[in-house]
């Protein structure tokens, strides 16, 4: 027998949508990384275009598994599928496999920036263990099934 989800608060809604806008933008990084032109390439720190060109498949693959799976969860979430929690989780291990690869295997945040690097991967992982958490509690209050 399923729980039938209760209505959720206003403000659980503004949140999904939020977090939909929220990884549309990584979304849309992350195909105008993979789709980048030489030309637009060219325009770039070369130090930068070498890293990007230089990076496994495996970590190109965690990049839009953690975005493609954030997005998705997040119009579960605003749908009130359950099915939003396990793909929030699998964004976040994405997340967090690919921004690893980079601070540890690469010298990444010192071609982008330190302050700027750390301070932009540490917003993502943070919205996504919020999304996360919002996504368990949500079950648990029966706002999603």
């Amino acid at each position: 027998m399923t729980t039938q989800p209760q209505k959720n608060p206003l403000w659980f809604s503004i949140v999904a949508v939020i977090a939909i806008l929220w990884n549309l933008v990584g979304v849309l990084q992350y195909l105008g990384e993979v789709t980048m032109s030489d030309d637009a390439k060219a325009l770039l720190d070369p130090n930068l275009v070498a890293l990007m060109d230089s990076t496994p498949k495996v970590i190109t693959a965690f990049y839009a598994l953690a975005v493609w799976g954030g997005f998705v969860a997040s119009v579960f979430l605003l749908l009130k599928k359950a099915k939003a929690l396990l793909l929030f989780q699998i964004s976040l291990i994405a997340v967090v496999l690919n921004t690893g690869y980079y601070i540890f295997f690469t010298n990444g945040p010192e071609i982008v920036g330190e302050a700027a690097y750390y301070g932009l991967q540490s917003t993502i992982i943070i919205v996504a263990v919020l999304l996360v958490y919002l996504s368990k509690k949500a079950i648990s209050k029966s706002w999603i099934s």
